[in-house]
């Protein structure tokens, strides 16, 4: 056996054009090794190992990197063994996949190569396979599997890793290339557009079936994991496969799944499995068409996710509120069912990929804000007074989150400005100062009617008193910041609920002007200037007729809000002329909420039903 007996054969892993010139007609025999994957490169996996042994000698052995398809390694590709003096000797096949240190997929193969023909061997790095994976004694590169000996794992549990030569089909490139003889030939499948309509499929778990009349793609509904689009995160399943799903007896259009998917949807995994037509545009997936990408080996690279349309940061989420950003992940609340302590602080790298649950049994967590290496949240509690604010040091995320104000009638918002943090409280009507340690809050305004959100420049605080919801008895409220009586002042009265607020922040960290929503069917979006913390002029209406106007942010050009009505993210020149229409940046909307902006992108949360996990947090690239 020889996995370099020729330089194109060698080369045929790297260079995944050349595969379909990897099988000859005078190799006395070949096994073609193809590498796939139904993951999203590099979010989910960045780099792979692929080793050939001959017993405990390695024939090939070389990790390759997923980033960029450029330097790395393009999918799905193929290596070619060619049978040799000993090819009746076993070879061990090895693809290892790792997202940054941490190990995700360990796939191994026991067999022989064919001496009479070209057989196909597949290797997928399967996402039912994470998780099967562990860091070995040997070093970084170093990975077993979690699966007994002689085992590997295949549909998410384990399997004897023998695979006798006879049960490999001949190598057809048409099989491993959409159709194609060449990879440039080839044809792949959209999963992010033909999953952008799909709908839940009901799943029977005691057969682990589902049952469609019509012809269907079916694909594992994640949170992060998968190709993400603007409808959330689906791993697709390749049709009539023992990899996939396969035609069952019972009722017409039976589908048997893997018996993984049912376990982990039985033990509560928050999973779910998706039904999508099929179209021309979007044909029968199967193990022959592999998923289009920018780092697949066919079909057209497409844009970067998040550029031309809403990619999801993290679906299925159960109502998230509050919403933070730095320089590396965004950070949001769920507020869970509010009937018990279930809602969650979570975070998820900006790029997309696996989240964090940073604190779990919350009790109707709300807004969130970064500041001084820590993140602080309001937690409205259960009954009428037991809200709380809470710290994390975010350098010791495992220790417990430190309670810095207890006993609060529904604590909505919270800033974090030089050491100080400020929050209002809805129910009391009353907006508190704490400091990092835990202690009596200081009082900052008190006889608020409603008041919601809260932000801070260089030396005053702002917040929306949303009044009582059903008359223009709201106001913009400021305080000046650690002042030892603060004297709040109104900055704008006769408010028809104002909601989310956003700081145009100027030299000095000082705000130059104030912008919020008024959370109303025909609500508005409204601009005030300022100027040492004091109104400039009179408030302007910038945007009218918006349909429940929501999360708001601002950047050195625009200003950026949801509608919760009708389910649109717009933006408008902060220079605009009275009159000019926003322009709409993403429709089709599930109740959007907190909005913010950075320097390329605009994020924001869906929040989805009340008795639903059909949230979700998304991001699109600025105009």
């Amino acid at each position: 056996m020889s996995a370099a007996a020729r330089p194109r054969r060698a080369a045929a892993l790297l260079l995944a054009g050349c595969a379909a010139a990897c099988s000859s007609a005078d190799a006395p025999g070949e096994l073609l090794v193809v590498v796939q994957t139904d993951m999203s490169v590099p979010k989910d996996i960045d780099r792979i190992r692929v080793e050939v042994l001959s017993g405990e000698e390695h024939r090939f052995d070389t990790i390759y990197e997923l980033g960029d398809p450029a330097k790395g390694l393009e999918l799905p590709s193929t290596l070619a063994l060619v049978a040799g003096s000993g090819a009746a000797k076993p070879a061990t096949l090895r693809v290892t996949a790792w997202q940054g240190a941490t190990p995700r997929v360990l796939r191994e193969v026991v067999t022989t190569v064919p001496t009479d023909r070209a057989a196909m061997l597949r290797l997928p790095v399967q996402w039912l396979c994470s998780g099967f994976a562990a860091a070995g004694a040997g070093g970084d590169d170093d990975v077993t599997t979690t699966c007994p000996r002689g085992e590997t794992c295949v549909n998410g549990g384990c399997a004897p890793e023998e695979v006798a030569p006879e049960s490999l089909s001949d190598y057809e490139p048409g099989r491993v290339f959409g159709g194609g003889e060449r990879p440039e030939e080839g044809r792949c499948f959209d999963v992010a557009a033909c999953f952008r309509e799909s709908a839940p499929a009901e799943v029977d778990l005691a057969s682990c079936a589902v049952a469609e009349d019509a012809p269907v793609n079916l694909a594992l509904a994640t949170e992060t994991d998968g190709i993400c689009g603007p409808s959330g995160c689906f791993v697709a399943l390749d049709a009539e496969s023992a990899l996939g799903w396969q035609a069952a007896d019972g009722p017409a259009g039976t589908r048997r799944l893997p018996k993984a998917v049912c376990n982990r949807i039985a033990s509560g995994e928050n999973l779910a499995v998706a039904a999508a037509p099929v179209t021309d545009a979007c044909p029968l997936k199967t193990e022959s068409l592999p998923a289009c990408g920018r780092w697949s080996s066919v079909g057209s690279a497409g844009a970067a996710p998040g550029t031309s349309e809403p990619v999801a940061i993290a679906a299925m989420q159960r109502r998230p509120a509050g919403l933070a950003l730095d320089g590396e992940r965004v950070y949001w609340t769920n507020l869970g069912s509010l009937a018990e302590a279930d809602g969650e602080l979570r975070a998820a790298p900006r790029s997309g990929g696996s989240r964090a649950t940073l604190a779990s049994g919350q009790a109707g967590p709300r807004d969130v804000a970064l500041g001084e290496g820590a993140i602080v949240w309001s937690e409205s509690g259960l009954g009428a007074d037991d809200g709380r604010v809470l710290r994390l040091d975010l350098g010791a995320p495992e220790a417990p989150p430190a309670v810095l104000a207890s006993a609060q009638s529904t604590p909505e918002g919270v800033v974090v400005r030089g050491g100080d943090i400020h929050f209002t409280s809805f129910g009391d009507g009353v907006v508190y100062r704490v400091s990092d340690d835990p202690g009596a809050p200081a009082l900052v305004a008190a006889e608020q009617e409603h008041p919601y959100r809260i932000a801070a420049d260089a030396g005053y605080v702002y917040w929306t008193d949303e009044g009582d919801g059903g008359s223009a008895n709201g106001a913009i409220m400021v305080a000046p910041r650690g002042a030892a009586e603060p004297a709040p002042t109104a900055l704008a009265e006769g408010q028809e609920t104002p909601r989310h607020l956003a700081l145009d922040l100027g030299k000095g960290g000082v705000a130059t002007a104030i912008y919020w929503t008024s959370f109303a069917f025909a609500g508005d979006v409204v601009m005030l200037p300022l100027e040492g913390g004091a109104a400039a002029g009179e408030p302007r209406k910038i945007a009218t007729g918006q349909r429940f106007p929501n999360g708001i942010a601002v950047d050195g050009a625009r200003v950026y809000w949801t509608n919760r009505g009708d389910g649109t993210v717009k933006w408008l020149l902060k220079a605009a002329a009275p009159g000019d229409e926003p322009t709409v940046l993403a429709r089709g909307q599930h109740s959007p909420g907190a909005l913010l902006v950075d320097a390329l992108n605009v994020v924001w949360l869906n929040e989805g039903e009340v008795s639903k996990s059909n949230g979700a947090v998304l991001l699109i690239a600025k105009p």
